[in-house]
């Protein structure tokens, strides 16, 4: 578990590094550095020269770290995964997983973003990654606590681009913000599927531009309860060379 952990952080680390097209954001615009990193992802521009992130960002980072790993120590991973069971609802708030397929209750196989396998092709990690402060996680945490037995502890990645606009009181509450939506998800899993639950939960923070001296990676645990606590964070400097 220590070493999924260690490689969310490696992806977290070459994520807050990268160039943005056209130097459309001032951080990491070291041409030269970029050029030299191992990496050639850049984030692209939208058309008002806003900078556009999403969790694919994130997900490239990783596989990178996992193709770098080797023996035994190394995972074999699928992309878009189909879930073992069955869900309905994923659009609204109250998703559902459909065991019961004889009494026409139409129900259908989700996907997991990144699936990890053991040498012998066998699910350890499902993990999902998410870009901002969505309200979609329910449906995520029903799939990562409830859907393969084989899989004994999941993640949720979660990149926010920032928490460093208003006043120490503001970023406070939206911190709040986004740990009650991880507190309800984990509610509504606890009041409708106690008994499926099947796997441990962790609950990774990344926060890609924060005031400098601010913690910007937090890992949350989550064990069949709930309760999201803190159990581990951090702040993530980039060294700017010339």
């Amino acid at each position: 578990m220590k070493q999924i952990e260690k490689i969310i952080e490696n992806s977290f680390v070459e994520l807050k590094s990268i160039a943005c097209e056209y130097g459309t954001v001032e951080r990491n615009q070291n041409r030269k550095q970029n050029r030299e990193a191992k990496s050639k992802l850049i984030f692209p521009k939208k058309r008002d020269n806003s900078t556009r992130i999403s969790e694919q960002e994130m997900r490239s980072s990783f596989i990178r770290e996992l193709e770098a790993l080797t023996g035994e120590d190394s995972y074999f991973y699928s992309i878009e995964s189909p879930t073992k069971e069955c869900y309905k609802d994923f659009s609204s708030k109250e998703p559902k997983i459909i065991k019961d397929q004889s009494e026409n209750i139409e129900g259908r196989s989700g996907n997991i973003d990144l699936t990890l396998y053991n040498n012998e092709l066998k699910r350890e990690h499902l993990i999902e990654f998410k870009f901002g402060n969505k309200d979609t996680c329910k449906k995520d945490f029903l799939k990562l606590l409830c859907d393969d037995k084989q899989c004994k502890t999941n993640y949720y990645i979660n990149i926010l681009e920032t928490f460093k606009d208003g006043t120490r009181k503001d970023v406070e509450k939206k911190y709040k913000d986004v740990e009650k939506k991880y507190k309800d998800a984990i509610k509504h899993v606890l009041d409708n599927y106690k008994n499926e639950i099947v796997s441990d939960l962790v609950i990774v923070v990344g926060v890609l531009y924060s005031e400098e001296n601010e913690s910007n990676f937090f890992i949350y645990k989550t064990i069949n309860k709930n309760q999201i606590e803190i159990e581990r964070e951090i702040e993530i400097k980039i060294e700017e060379k010339d």
